[in-house]
């Protein structure tokens, strides 16, 4: 295994506590359904879709609703997907997506109440991780980043 995939991943903003513990807003959002008496809604869009500017309205469209956004990280060969989620991922990867425009919505929905999951294959990761030595200013804690 890389030694990137062997490390604690962590998501949100660095100085944010949830960004500190995932697992803890992770279980935050549960126990808000559970005491509305409503089972939890999770969402999930391919981040980039229909295209960068129009994903963020999205997304942040769905943290007003959601417990849970699935921020999928699109990718050229996605053989597990469904047509749907096929076609949404390539017409992401057509309007520009970059490993960037991930990190940005991850910044962007950090203090929103929805607990933030990442969906990827793990060739993108890995080729992130390769290549993760040089990252994107004021990534730290963010998406990809070992802690």
């Amino acid at each position: 295994m890389p030694e990137f995939m062997s490390n604690t991943w962590r998501c949100g903003a660095p100085e944010s506590a949830e960004a500190a513990a995932p697992a803890a807003r992770f279980d935050q959002a549960l126990a808000r359904a559970r005491a509305d008496k409503r089972a939890a809604l999770a969402t999930y869009l391919p981040v980039g879709y229909p295209d960068p500017a129009g994903s963020q309205r999205i997304l942040h469209s769905l943290s007003e609703v959601s417990d849970f956004i699935e921020l999928g990280w699109p990718y050229t060969d996605p053989w597990l997907d469904g047509p749907l989620i096929s076609r949404a991922s390539a017409q992401a990867l057509a309007a520009g997506f970059r490993a960037h425009h991930l990190f940005e919505a991850i910044r962007s929905l950090s203090s929103s109440r929805a607990s933030l999951l990442v969906m990827s294959y793990y060739q993108p990761l890995a080729r992130y991780g390769d290549t993760s030595r040089q990252r994107p200013r004021g990534s730290r804690g963010l998406g990809c980043d070992p802690s």
